[in-house]
């Protein structure tokens, strides 16, 4: 069975924010998986994508696009993400990656959770969205002892 979650990818900018967000819901019987983004730059809009936010070509290339629509020079398929969270409201946990590597987060404050595990990514790592969902779900696994699949979080309805 799928865990519901909420999970976002956010790139930062001089001029803000550029935050990816998807989650996955239950509607009766019926997942549901919903995918955006918002733009943080004083007018925070909001438009729907057709895509995961673990696409990394995908996610970096309309981060980029959005940089230079607000005059940032930058690389359009930059993927140096700020952070990725997930949030599993059933297993009250955060679980958080950066550049260096994987941290749990405390679901209420989110302080980072000086009682959990951290994992460091070695440098074929850094920057891989994909690679950084890999452990993080591995970390959720270590420590909540519940299984979950990285395809899961790369469909798209």
């Amino acid at each position: 069975m799928l865990v519901p979650y909420k999970a976002i990818v956010y790139y930062t900018y001089p001029f803000g924010r550029v935050v990816f967000c998807q989650s996955l819901t239950y509607g009766g019987q019926t997942a549901l998986v919903q995918c955006r983004y918002v733009v943080l730059d004083g007018s925070n809009h909001e438009y729907k994508i057709c895509y995961n936010i673990f696409n990394q070509g995908k996610v970096a290339s309309t981060a980029g696009v959005v940089a230079k629509r607000h005059g940032c020079i930058t690389d359009v398929c930059r993927s140096d993400f700020a952070e990725i969270r997930i949030h599993f409201p059933s297993l009250e946990c955060v679980v958080c990656a950066t550049y260096l590597g994987c941290f749990f987060r405390d679901s209420k404050t989110m302080v980072l959770n000086s009682y959990m595990p951290a994992e460091t990514f070695e440098p074929h790592e850094r920057g891989n969205i994909y690679l950084a969902l890999k452990k993080m779900l591995s970390m959720v696994q270590s420590e909540y002892g519940v299984t979950l699949d990285e395809k899961d979080f790369m469909c798209v309805q």
